[in-house]
């Protein structure tokens, strides 16, 4: 079984044009330039290596997989806005929650006050 290094010195030289090919055919099938690019690098070396049809397959692979990592990335993305408006929700809560706190504090300092004033003044025996 050769490895990949192998595989890379045997290889012969493949064109540009073959890496272009691989590029646009990840492109094609909804891989972003940049990482397509970086694929197709990777590609070159075995795309002669393989027939047609199990290139073909490898593409695929590639591109189901890149799906199922986007919508990962895209669902983290979501968990982490949501978590921020939590966070925010939360924080404003707390504060909330804060002031009923104090405004509480003040109605029972209002009550035992009114409670001392108003004290009824013990009954006096008149003889």
């Amino acid at each position: 079984m050769r490895s990949k290094s192998d595989a890379r010195r045997a290889a012969p030289a493949v064109p540009a044009e073959r890496s272009q090919e691989i590029s646009s055919e990840l492109e094609r099938r909804g891989l972003s330039e940049g990482f397509a690019r970086a694929v197709s690098a990777q590609l070159e070396p075995f795309a002669s290596e393989l027939d047609k049809g199990h290139f073909e397959a490898v593409l695929s692979g590639v591109a189901l997989a890149y799906g199922v990592h986007r919508r990962a990335v895209e669902a983290f993305r979501r968990t982490a806005a949501e978590l921020d408006e939590v966070q925010h929700l939360l924080g404003s809560f707390g504060s909330e929650l804060a002031k009923l706190d104090e405004a509480v504090e003040i109605l029972a300092a209002y009550a035992a006050r009114l409670r001392h004033h108003t004290k009824p003044t013990p009954p006096r025996t008149v003889h």
